[in-house]
């Protein structure tokens, strides 16, 4: 497994084990996952505050599921690079959980 996905399975694993509702909500994990990367890199900010922001904006996981719909309905199009970056992404993930 790529060094990037083992280190975002540890702050799962970690984010549930401070805060067991990250397990059930995603907005918790959200915030908890990103205020420990967000540390990592220097930047001060607290999981209450990106939890705060978190639950005044969209779900990110509606804003990508829109986005495809609209690039499918041919309302919007993916620029050559962003379509090659995500079907490589797309043939790592496949190829990982293939085998299992």
């Amino acid at each position: 497994m790529p060094y990037r996905k083992k280190k975002i399975d540890k702050l799962i694993k970690d984010a549930i084990a401070a805060n067991p509702e990250a397990a059930n909500d995603d907005k918790v994990l959200f915030a908890e996952v990103w205020a420990r990367e967000l540390a990592e890199s220097g930047t001060s900010v607290t999981v209450k505050q990106l939890l705060w922001i978190l639950t005044h904006v969209s779900n990110p996981e509606s804003i990508t599921r829109r986005r495809r719909l609209l690039h499918n309905m041919q309302i919007i199009s993916y620029s050559k690079d962003a379509d090659s970056r995500r079907f490589k992404q797309f043939k790592e993930h496949r190829d990982e959980y293939s085998h299992q």
